[in-house]
């Protein structure tokens, strides 16, 4: 295609640039920002032993597999990402996708998804050309064995999407059920320490694989990867960063640790979310619950797209209706209209 760019965002043989924010500027209590860093700190040295026991599983079939530079870039430079942010569901989005998808009208975009949101996108039959694994927890195969059985694939009109999993955590779990599916395979690294640390250095060494600059969730490490893979202008969907008074408390990704953490008191569980209010043109007023875990998210992710992404020419819009990844350079907008704008062709 023309409009391809010639060269990508780059990769790193030897070293990736680290993403670690140094304040929460949405939280002011020091309470608040001594529980993020702690958050941001931590969480290398917690998942390490799950990260290497995971690497010694899969790295015969690591070291034979491809790697994100050996599968066909996007024949466009224009992508939507798929997350799996409470937005998705409560404001339409994937019914909307679905509806303009048997249309047609979706064959132009990219279309990358987390691996939570995957089976929904399935089974409502929206192209989705890329699904991204990151974490290391073996409950992340659920979402490619409950969500996205092999019936689904039977009857899905289009080709099955390349998985792109992370060869530094990726469960033996999950890479088992993504290979009983039948579905192809590529592999990524992402920071361990810091520009030409040594477990950078080693990691991309072990494993044959290149590293890719990654903000620590799934959705912007697919946001790193579409950017990697050639992508310029990125529409986000379901990026909330945060949880949604319109649901549950028993809903929320981290609820059940932070009640286990309080001793079962709920009321001191709710105590560690922080609700943010703000008012916005494009999408009008919005409400969140946000944590630290996601509060820190939401900070690396922000970091990512001004260092990385406006060095390297990546226009990046939320389109997610909610939550809080708001602030530069991100443009907001709604998910039609960036579909009209990017498509005028089609739309």
């Amino acid at each position: 295609m023309s409009d391809l760019p010639s060269t990508s965002l780059p990769y790193y043989q030897t070293s990736i640039i680290p993403f670690y924010p140094t304040s929460i500027s949405w939280q002011k209590s020091a309470n608040e920002t001594n529980i993020a860093h702690q958050v941001r700190q931590e969480t290398f040295r917690q998942l390490l032993p799950l990260w290497t026991a995971n690497i010694s599983e899969n790295l015969k079939q690591i070291r034979k597999g491809r790697s994100i530079l050996d599968i066909p870039k996007p024949t466009t430079t224009k992508a939507l990402i798929v997350g799996a942010g409470p937005s998705v569901l409560l404001r339409g989005h994937l019914d909307f996708l679905a509806k303009e998808s048997a249309k047609g009208n979706l064959g132009n975009t990219a279309i990358f998804a987390t691996d939570r949101i995957l089976g929904y996108l399935i089974w409502r039959n929206v192209k989705v050309d890329y699904v991204v694994s990151a974490d290391g927890s073996p409950k992340i195969a659920e979402f490619y064995h409950r969500l996205f059985a092999k019936r689904s694939l039977e009857h899905y009109s289009y080709p099955p999407p390349v998985t792109l999993l992370n060869a530094g955590t990726i469960h033996n779990e999950t890479l088992e059920r993504v290979r009983d599916l039948g579905l192809s395979i590529a592999w990524y690294n992402h920071i361990w320490d810091s520009p030409n640390g040594h477990l950078t250095e080693f990691l991309i060494s072990l494993t044959g694989k290149p590293a890719i600059p990654a903000g620590g969730d799934t959705g912007s490490t697919a946001w790193s990867l579409a950017a990697t893979l050639g992508v310029r202008n990125i529409g986000l969907v379901g990026f909330d960063y945060s949880e949604s008074p319109e649901r549950p408390w028993e809903s929320y990704s981290y609820w059940d640790t932070h009640l286990k953490d309080c001793g079962g008191d709920a009321e001191k569980a709710k105590e560690r979310y922080k609700l943010v209010e703000y008012d916005t043109s494009e999408w009008g007023p919005v409400k969140a619950w946000v944590d630290a875990g996601w509060g820190v998210y939401r900070e690396v992710t922000l970091q990512l797209l001004r260092e990385v992404g406006v060095k390297y020419g990546v226009t990046t819009s939320n389109l997610t209706e909610g939550g809080v990844l708001v602030g530069e350079p991100l443009i907001l907008a709604r998910l039609e209209e960036w579909l009209k704008n990017t498509f005028p062709q089609i739309f």
